[in-house]
């Protein structure tokens, strides 16, 4: 019976018992809980670390691409064809602003009359009304003619009062009053130009009679000549005295207004236009590479390496570019000296030292590439604005080309961003990206829910494990005291008997 007991007791040790409480549930649970998210859930993971890169990857070039289009559709736009400088050779006298679009051209400028407001000044000063009376401010009223306000004078009324009185109309009249000198009450006009003069007068008493009013300047407009003709104008501002230019008097005198083109705004704005096309261009390069393995290194490719929407639009973008334009003269860009850097993709004015590839020059001396591009623009503007598309006649500073490279580009760019109720190629595979994310973020709810329910029932039953073995431990306790129990009776018996059988002995021997 000692050793079965033992052997039984050996059997419930070789059960795993860390804690010496049964099986550690805990640590068990912890391992298959585990092995379980490895084996069903890294998969998946791996699909959605690759979703969100393409998803990133697209959304920094739906960007470039929309900048892109921002750019074209602003040198299409006439206004930024026609930048021009306008310079005055007499600044204290005049200066001159210019708009894009303005008449290139020389005039001659005389400053005659600078435009005033109307100041009319009391030679007595007072403080207090000597009487009661009214008087009248009669003003200029537009095409209603002359209007006038009447204000009220009481008896040793202050002169603050009365000045409170008269600017309270001022917003009917254009007339302020206030104090010059020693109390002198004083009248101005806010704006200037002939049509700001006015009169006051008494209607009853003799308040202002008494003040000896008298105009120290008059209202007067600004009377200018330019190119032999006279144009006059209520302020010193004068707004398209020709064609897109806005002069401002400042003193008379006289001098030269100059109009010129501004050329190097144009091949501001086509750099500007180059350098987004470019932008996109690096963009796609690197998240469309793909590099193969070597002896010291793992194969690697960018987030939209494959993708047929991105690898698309890297050959659709040149070709938009190269296309022949039939309407112009000039039918291609590198007609007038931008060319794409066949390493880079770049678009660029050309090098006139050429361009290498894989070491070798081609090209020698070339005539620079923003040297023809100034000549043409300089020679045949119309030929420069027809090959790119540009839309005549427009004041918008962004306008929609329907023509040329830029028409043909902003099509290409509409494929992939869309327009109107349109939705583009990018935004197509993005609502597409985000439905796989969220299936698969609902497979792994799914699957999660599944790894917790199977580890709370694995952690059940070596719970239940654990219950049995404690059971089946007391169990064995009992019976080892059972058995230390009978062992040691039936010693003892035998003992007994061993004593008698001696005593037996002992006494048949006598």
């Amino acid at each position: 019976m000692s050793v079965s007991l033992q052997q039984l007791q050996q059997q419930l040790n070789s059960i795993p018992n860390v804690t010496g409480n049964g099986v550690p549930v805990q640590t068990y649970a912890s391992e298959e809980q585990q092995i379980l998210t490895q084996e069903l859930t890294s998969e998946p993971d791996a699909e959605l670390t690759t979703i969100s890169n393409q998803t990133s990857a697209l959304n920094s070039l739906q960007t470039a691409l929309q900048q892109l289009q921002t750019a074209t559709q602003s040198l299409a736009s006439a206004q930024t064809w026609t930048p021009v400088n306008a310079v005055s050779s007499n600044t204290s006298a005049f200066t001159v602003s210019a708009g894009a679009g303005a008449l290139v051209s020389s005039f001659g400028v005389t400053i005659t009359n600078l435009a005033q407001n109307q100041v009319t000044v009391a030679a007595a000063s007072v403080t207090t009304a000597s009487a009661s009376g009214t008087f009248s401010i009669n003003y200029n009223a537009g095409t209603s003619g002359t209007a006038s306000v009447t204000i009220d004078v009481t008896e040793g009324e202050r002169l603050s009062d009365i000045i409170a009185a008269i600017n309270e109309q001022t917003p009917t009249t254009g007339v302020e009053a206030f104090v010059m000198g020693n109390n002198q009450l004083a009248f101005a006009s806010k704006s200037t130009g002939a049509d700001a003069a006015f009169t006051v007068s008494d209607v009853t008493g003799d308040f202002i009679s008494s003040l000896n009013l008298q105009t120290t300047e008059s209202a007067q407009d600004a009377t200018i000549v330019v190119g032999g003709t006279t144009i006059t104008s209520s302020t010193n501002t004068f707004s398209n005295v020709i064609p897109g230019v806005t002069l401002t008097a400042l003193s008379s005198g006289t001098g030269t207004l100059s109009v010129t083109q501004n050329t190097s705004d144009v091949v501001s704005s086509v750099q500007n236009w180059m350098t987004a096309y470019n932008n996109v261009i690096d963009l796609l390069n690197k998240d469309t590479a793909y590099t193969p393995a070597t002896a010291s290194s793992a194969a690697s490719s960018g987030p939209l390496s494959g993708d047929a929407t991105a690898t698309g639009l890297l050959a659709q973008l040149p070709n938009a570019l190269n296309s022949l334009v039939s309407s112009s003269k000039l039918q291609s860009l590198s007609a007038i000296g931008i060319v794409v850097d066949p390493n880079t993709g770049h678009l660029e004015f050309q090098s006139s030292s050429g361009f290498t590839i894989n070491g070798k020059t081609f090209g020698g001396s070339l005539q620079d590439g923003q040297t023809m591009f100034q000549n043409a623009l300089e020679q045949n503007p119309s030929d420069v604005e027809a090959l790119f598309g540009v839309v005549p006649n427009t004041t918008l500073a962004t306008v929609i080309p329907q023509s040329g490279v830029l028409g043909n580009l902003n099509n290409t760019l509409d494929q992939y961003l869309g327009f109107g109720s349109i939705q583009g190629m990018i935004p197509n595979e993005l609502t597409s990206l985000q439905t796989q994310t969220n299936n698969i973020n609902q497979y792994l709810n799914q699957v999660n829910q599944e790894i917790a329910n199977r580890i709370a029932n694995f952690t059940a039953q070596l719970n239940a494990l654990n219950a049995s073995l404690q059971h089946a431990q007391a169990q064995m306790s009992l019976l080892s005291s059972l058995f230390s129990g009978v062992t040691g009776s039936s010693t003892s018996s035998s003992s007994s008997s061993s004593s008698g059988s001696s005593s037996s002995s002992s006494s048949s021997n006598s």
